[in-house]
């Protein structure tokens, strides 16, 4: 049997007290003038990819989406999108050519430009990943058809659609990653002539 997947129960699971701690004091360890950390309650705003707002000296606030992942993988499962289940999909992993012609897709986390980081966990191991969302958006944009031919996407069942993601090993992510934040010019400087 298959399990359905519920964003109100893994949200549940990912709001878990210890956790939290764990990911709060990490934020004010990380970025100067915390003065508080909300978390945010709005359905919409999670459902935006929102999960937490870091408020800092002088009215700045960084937007974070946290991830979390109960198995020690060595990759980052980048979500696509999600599609609506049709009565004829197999149980597991329609093709994605399917997927991609269905009305209605939305952007999955990895497209989406929302917040301002991803926190991307993997709590067996005891780390994570702090990921700039723009930057990832980029990087997926450029290689996740690439990616979904060289690692294959993986289909996660809910109630009445699917979740579309493809599982990127973390040094090929980080790579992509350094690729997009690393480039060259040509620079010719002016000679003057005396």
């Amino acid at each position: 049997m298959i399990k359905e997947n519920s964003f109100k129960s893994d949200l549940e699971w990912s709001h878990a007290r210890q956790d939290d701690e764990i990911f709060d004091e990490y934020y004010r360890n990380k970025f100067d003038g915390v003065l508080s950390i909300e978390k945010v309650d709005c359905l919409k705003l999670q459902k935006l990819g929102i999960d937490k707002v870091i408020n800092q000296t002088f009215d700045r606030q960084i937007t974070i989406d946290e991830k979390k992942r109960r198995e020690p993988y060595t990759d980052v499962l980048v979500e696509l999108f999600s599609a609506s289940k049709l009565p004829s999909d197999p149980p597991k992993n329609p093709s994605l050519s399917s997927l991609l012609s269905r009305d209605g897709k939305r952007r999955g986390w990895a497209f989406k430009n929302n917040c301002d980081f991803i926190v991307y966990a993997i709590m067996p191991r005891q780390t994570l990943y702090l990921i700039p969302q723009k930057l990832l958006t980029i990087v997926t944009r450029k290689h996740w058809k690439t990616w979904c031919e060289k690692y294959h996407h993986k289909c996660a069942s809910n109630f009445t659609y699917w979740t579309v993601s493809v599982p990127v090993p973390t040094q090929q992510l980080f790579e992509c990653l350094q690729s997009e934040m690393t480039d060259t010019f040509t620079y010719q400087p002016e000679v003057k002539v005396f």
